[in-house]
């Protein structure tokens, strides 16, 4: 567990990790101080607050636009799957977070150059093709049935589609949305992209979603059903 370690009187503070908040109290049980658990996670309005901010933030003709559009057909409230990761309410927006997290992380550690604004279009805008994809169940075992009018539009490609409605994508943005499925896709025409594609920011798009899928939202959602 994580604890913040305070020091009332310059109120400076700092993050040190104990099996309980006893262990953290032996430890600095003779010195003036204020121990208690820290906590990463902000409400999930604050979250949208921010995605807002950080998505208005770019420099692109049409993206106040674009976000007013996600934010009115419910890209902030969507899940990200109907079974898998993500199966709940905001789990979208939880998803795309995790996934502009992890590709900022890995185009810094591989000196990757992508400008600031195409990783958050890349990242944020991946999924948008799940947008109205999900349709709320009975069935507390998959809460979420799938809109195949709307799957059968595509995966990368309909995200693609969607954005371009409202602002003008670059040739690397357009191409590492299309191809964030890797070979997991049925679109033989994507799949062959991706295989040939020698541009490895294009790829680590794929390994940010694949990190947040399989590493990253395993975990959280098993920790959210324990």
């Amino acid at each position: 567990m994580k604890f913040r370690i305070i020091h009332p009187e310059s109120d400076a503070d700092f993050i040190e990790e104990y099996n309980s908040i006893e262990d953290a109290f032996e430890t600095y049980k003779n010195m003036d101080i204020r121990i208690e658990e820290y906590k990463m996670d902000i409400a999930i309005e604050e979250k949208i607050r921010l995605v807002k901010e950080l998505l208005l933030s770019v420099e692109r003709d049409g993206m106040k636009e674009l976000v007013e559009w996600a934010d009115r057909e419910g890209f902030f409230e969507a899940p990200a799957s109907s079974i898998y990761h993500g199966n709940y309410k905001h789990g979208l927006l939880l998803h795309s977070i995790n996934v502009y997290n992890a590709y900022v992380k890995l185009c810094k550690e591989y000196g990757i150059k992508v400008s600031r604004d195409s990783k958050i279009i890349v990242a944020f805008g991946h999924d948008f093709c799940k947008i109205k994809l999900y349709i709320e169940s009975n069935n507390k075992y998959k809460p979420y049935n799938v809109d195949y009018n709307v799957y059968n539009q595509g995966h990368g490609k309909l995200s693609v589609e969607r954005i371009e409605k409202f602002i003008k994508l670059t040739d690397f943005e357009k191409t590492a949305i299309k191809c964030h499925m890797g070979t997991y896709t049925k679109d033989i025409e994507q799949k062959e992209l991706f295989g040939g594609f020698n541009d490895f920011a294009v790829k680590l798009l794929y390994f940010a979603d694949e990190i947040s899928t399989n590493v990253l939202e395993i975990e959280n959602d098993k920790n959210k059903n324990n």
